[in-house]
């Protein structure tokens, strides 16, 4: 499992997952919100690829040379949509860095990256949450009305 290190106040935070180390910047607002979609699109992976590969078994005129390479196929359209999602997410190549430049890793490296980054975004999300409690208290919905109200030429301030 990776050790999480706060580099500076700008919430950029450096991951270690074995010898590699990353900088996630959670001042960036978009990153967090692309973390948690990419965690939640994925969420049932296996799911999908069991369903793939039942569709596959249930294929009676296929020989098992064939299904092998059909299981194998399945696979690689898997991880390599969630590479690409990975990086994207990210905004950098970060499966490089992580795995090797080229390499298409086995979902277990996935698990290892997220288990380790999963501490960080919690904490950004427990962050970004009391901010939102803070502003709602500060600004609360009966201050959104009045402004609204000032906006439709009452003034009532």
């Amino acid at each position: 499992m990776g050790t999480v290190t706060n580099i500076n106040l700008n919430r950029a935070t450096e991951v270690e997952i074995g010898d590699k180390k990353i900088k996630l910047d959670f001042s960036d607002k978009r990153l967090l919100n692309k973390i948690l979609k990419l965690m939640k699109k994925y969420q049932n992976i296996e799911a999908e690829i069991n369903d793939r590969v039942e569709e596959i078994e249930k294929k009676e005129d296929m020989s098992d040379l064939d299904k092998i390479i059909a299981y194998s196929d399945v696979e690689i359209d898997v991880l390599t949509e969630f590479r690409n999602d990975v990086d994207n997410t990210f905004g950098i190549n970060i499966c490089d860095e992580l795995f090797g430049e080229g390499v298409l890793p086995e979902i277990e490296r996935y698990f290892e990256f997220f288990e380790a980054i999963s501490p960080v975004v919690v904490k950004a999300q427990k962050e970004q949450n009391e901010k939102i409690a803070s502003i709602q208290q500060k600004y609360g919905l009966d201050r959104v009305a009045k402004v609204t109200n000032i906006n439709e030429g009452k003034k009532d301030v």
